[in-house]
């Protein structure tokens, strides 16, 4: 009788360790980059913030851009890039609610930038992860905001990736977001719209 038993113990460590292989871990402390706008002012008290990693430039991405059309992107890196807004907003044209979202970098097969929204919370609950698994992204946005990419704009190099949102407080239509990396940028126009969405608040 003390075969089997101890051929079953044997035969459980076996299965636990290699059950424990398979489980790659990665991090630690980082830092991320933040931009934010705060808005106080005519009965309006808002926030709208974009974190996120910084992915370092190499000269050799410039022959890679054709490599990013027709597909969902990662932006970014390690965790999630993500957007907090109190407020909502249009971005490229794009209605944005107020909430919380992660982000990615979505290019058309024609070649044509925009940010790609997903509910946070959504996201999260469906396991979704920035990282490109099996040869694409595994979660779909829920919204794209155009972007305008401007190829070779930026005298010298941005080395490491930054996002900026600016908002104009006598002006809130006309603001602008900015994804600039290497010497190229891409951009939207950013208004803020206090009372809700043309469309309508829930």
């Amino acid at each position: 009788m003390r075969l089997p038993i101890l051929a079953t113990a044997c035969l459980a460590i076996l299965f636990a360790a290699s059950t424990t292989a398979q489980v790659q871990v990665f991090g630690g402390s980082t830092q991320r980059h933040a931009t934010s706008q705060v808005l106080f002012g005519d009965g309006l008290m808002a926030g709208i913030a974009i974190e996120h990693g910084q992915p370092v430039w190499k000269d050799k991405y410039d022959g890679m851009l054709d490599q990013l059309k027709g597909k969902l992107n990662r932006l970014g890196s390690n965790w999630w890039t993500t957007m907090t807004t109190s407020v909502d907003i249009e971005l490229g044209g794009a209605e944005v609610p107020a909430g919380s979202y992660l982000l990615g970098l979505h290019c058309s097969k024609d070649g044509k930038f925009g940010l790609a929204f997903l509910e946070a919370t959504k996201g999260m609950k469906q396991g979704a992860v920035p990282f490109p698994m099996n040869g694409g992204m595994n979660w779909k946005p829920d919204f794209i905001a155009p972007l305008t990419f401007h190829k070779g704009v930026i005298k010298g190099v941005v080395k490491k990736l930054e996002l900026a949102l600016k908002v104009k407080g006598d002006d809130l239509a006309n603001g602008s977001f900015a994804l600039s990396w290497g010497t190229h940028q891409l951009r939207a126009k950013l208004a803020v719209i206090p009372g809700g969405h043309k469309h309508g608040k829930d």
